[in-house]
């Protein structure tokens, strides 16, 4: 037991110690603030928390960050000094960017992999190139095993996980956008090369390769996605990513399984590339069909479109969606923000609601008098 609460001990010392933890943090910190910060810029009003984008994932990241370490345990993953150097400038790269996007495994351990491949046969480091061969099938599982993780991810969510924002239309339109946006805190545990943790090796596990010594540490890692989209519907857009994430598994598993007939020299390093291609042309395809598409969040000439309806708002009680448009309110018909709260403030016991939803379909709601600051109403729309 006591050898137990050691490990654990020097392990969360070891945690502190390493910068990528520090880097992973402050994309955690900042992530929320800058998406208020824009949300203030845009509509004027905060519309989800700043820790909205990691708390909804908590029990999955538990889960996840267990199996992770199950797998990487079991099949010994290596991460090398030139690797995680990588990962460290990759993620400060992704600190700059100010994106989810970028922050699949398949770009994180793929391209960190890839790139220091790159740079150690550039050096001339050939005892890391043949090591990072060696590693290069296990790291290719290891991206497929987060490539499913992320697949879990977009199968789970839903409408809750989408952030509003306004971007131009190709006519130079304001019109409204919404994005699929997760993010987890990934950790989980790897060998590292002996020397880089030299003063603690005696109280860590370890596993001996030839002419090297790894230790077993915890590795901080950032895991997410983002999507941003103006004409799919959620549920569309949820059920193509699902398909086409399966169509690149199983054509990755066809490839590999291959492979191993053949014995193709590479061919770790060859699947690693056709993954992170893969991912692109999965997120190239799905932009390209969804600008051809009309915008779900267009404004219009008679009406106010809905963009966004924040949660736990009264217009949320009231049953509004994103999408719909408000035609008239008590026989008013409507065609500014500024009539429409004005007309709500009539003296009457109750205002009613002429709605049109996504499909053409027109409905009646009725409600209590509205009294409250407009923006306690909970609509934000897409404007002129």
């Amino acid at each position: 037991m006591a050898d137990f609460m050691n490990i654990v001990l020097l392990n969360g010392v070891l945690l502190l110690l390493n910068p990528l933890f520090y880097i992973v943090l402050a994309i955690v910190l900042l992530t929320g603030y800058r998406r208020i910060k824009n949300e203030r810029r845009l509509f004027r009003i905060k519309l989800k928390d700043w820790s909205y984008e990691w708390k909804q994932s908590l029990f999955m990241t538990l889960i996840f960050t267990i199996v992770i370490s199950a797998f990487t345990i079991y099949f010994q993953l290596v991460m090398t000094k030139y690797l995680l150097i990588m990962m460290m400038v990759l993620f400060i790269s992704l600190f700059f960017i100010k994106t989810f996007s970028f922050l699949s495994a398949v770009y994180t351990i793929g391209l960190s992999y890839t790139l220091t491949f790159i740079a150690v046969t550039m050096m001339g480091e050939l005892e890391q190139v043949n090591l990072l061969i060696e590693e290069s099938f296990t790291v290719f599982i290891f991206i497929m095993a987060l490539l499913i993780v992320e697949v879990v991810s977009v199968l789970f969510s839903n409408r809750n996980h989408l952030f509003s924002k306004k971007i131009k239309s190709n006519r130079g339109l304001t019109v409204g956008a919404s994005q699929l946006k997760r993010g987890l805190l990934l950790p989980f545990v790897a060998y590292v090369p002996t020397e880089m943790i030299e003063p603690l090796i005696q109280w860590l596990p370890f596993i001996e390769l030839p002419n090297h010594s790894y230790q077993l540490v915890i590795i901080p890692f950032l895991f997410g996605y983002q999507f941003t989209f103006v004409s799919y519907p959620f549920k569309k857009l949820r059920q193509d990513l699902i398909r086409s994430y399966a169509i690149l598994l199983m054509t990755l598993s066809a490839v590999a399984m291959l492979s191993m007939f053949l014995q193709i020299e590479y061919i770790g390093i060859i699947l690693i590339v056709l993954t992170i291609f893969g991912r692109e042309l999965i997120v190239f395809l799905l932009r390209l069909k969804d600008r051809k598409g009309k915008s779900l969040y267009y404004p219009v000439k008679d009406g106010l479109k809905i963009i966004a309806v924040i949660e736990e708002s009264t217009a949320s009680e009231i049953g509004l969606k994103a999408g719909e448009t408000i035609l008239k309110v008590n026989g008013y018909s409507i065609r500014s923000e500024g009539q429409f709260y004005q007309y709500l403030r009539e003296e009457v016991p109750f205002y009613k609601l002429y709605v049109q939803d996504m499909k053409g379909k027109e409905r009646y709601l009725t409600c209590p008098r509205y009294e409250a600051e407009h923006h306690e109403l909970g609509l934000l729309f897409a404007s002129q």
